[in-house]
């Protein structure tokens, strides 16, 4: 059995118990925390579910919207044959969905409450939920092989305490995938800016744009990181994905190339991260016609902000 921790804050619940299922690896359905209690008011989100498909090979997947009372689910086919999955129930509109037919995987996420999002890994041998977690700004690699996203705090948790930012790899088994971080249980592993230090040095980080953004090859993925610490610019994080799964992490310095399209950009202004031709471009409003280029002036020493 692994122990599954939420913050003390949330009294009687704050010890939930996850079983696992050695065969496989895989959490329980029955014994799985319910992400939703950690939300705090458990507000679901009722808007009608958009079209949301994928198609890769002989694979594609299907969102079916849920309704009140009821989860959504996806239908999933390949080769003629057809199932419908049922999701869990917090996820009643799905936003993203990517299968990554190598590894037989299935990543969905969907829009739980507020900022948070859930994430359900589908094995697609056994067509079953195997694993899921909450997250904030989650990013699906291109392969649908990887999950980046920042640490989901409860509403109703102790004081934030800095952002953290993981990556899920749905090749390793999700019982193998959980660390614990300020006494919680999280899915993935740290992305760290130096191995020698204390793991992003969270208490003074906060994520400072709106999305992570992936490379075409699905080999690397970045995102802005700002200190706290008073007019620290914001960063470029740069996180590299190895042949053998390790990371290789670094943060730079950026300049904001032309054309200005606001005063802001240069001060304390937040925005997406696309990709435009190859690189990575930076735009207020998520259009990309007026996005503005990214340029590294130089990397940043652990312990700079």
């Amino acid at each position: 059995m692994t122990l599954r921790h939420i913050p003390a804050a949330l009294g009687p619940i704050a010890v939930l118990l996850v079983g696992v299922m050695c065969d496989r690896g895989e959490v329980r359905a029955e014994d799985r925390a319910r992400p939703c209690a950690a939300l705090g008011d458990c507000r679901l989100d009722r808007e009608p579910q958009v079209p949301v498909e994928t198609h890769v090979g002989s694979w594609s997947a299907v969102a079916i919207a849920g309704s009140p009372g009821r989860s959504a689910m996806v239908e999933v086919s390949s080769g003629g044959d057809s199932n419908r999955i049922e999701l869990p129930i917090e996820m009643v509109r799905i936003n993203e969905m990517r299968i990554d037919p190598l590894r037989r995987r299935l990543v969905v996420s969907a829009m739980v409450g507020g900022d948070a999002h859930e994430i359900a890994i589908i094995d697609l041998n056994t067509r079953r939920v195997i694993d899921e977690f909450l997250a904030l700004h989650p990013a699906i690699s291109p392969n649908g092989r990887y999950v980046a996203y920042v640490r989901h705090y409860p509403q109703i948790s102790e004081v934030w305490n800095g952002d953290y930012y993981l990556l899920y790899d749905t090749a390793g088994a999700p019982s193998a995938q959980r660390i614990v971080i300020d006494g919680g249980s999280e899915a993935g592993r740290e992305i760290r800016f130096d191995e020698r230090a204390r793991p992003v040095d969270a208490s003074g980080h906060r994520f400072h744009s709106f999305n992570f953004v992936w490379n075409e090859r699905s080999s690397a993925v970045q995102f802005l990181d700002r200190s706290t610490t008073p007019e620290a610019p914001p960063r470029l994080v740069d996180v590299r994905i190895g042949a053998n799964g390790g990371l290789a992490v670094s943060r730079s310095a950026i300049r904001f190339g032309t054309p200005q399209a606001s005063p802001c950009v240069q001060a304390d202004c937040r925005g997406h991260l696309i990709r435009v031709g190859g690189r990575t471009a930076f735009t207020e409003t998520g259009d990309p016609r007026t996005h503005i280029r990214l340029d590294v002036a130089g990397p940043v020493a652990p312990g700079v902000p």
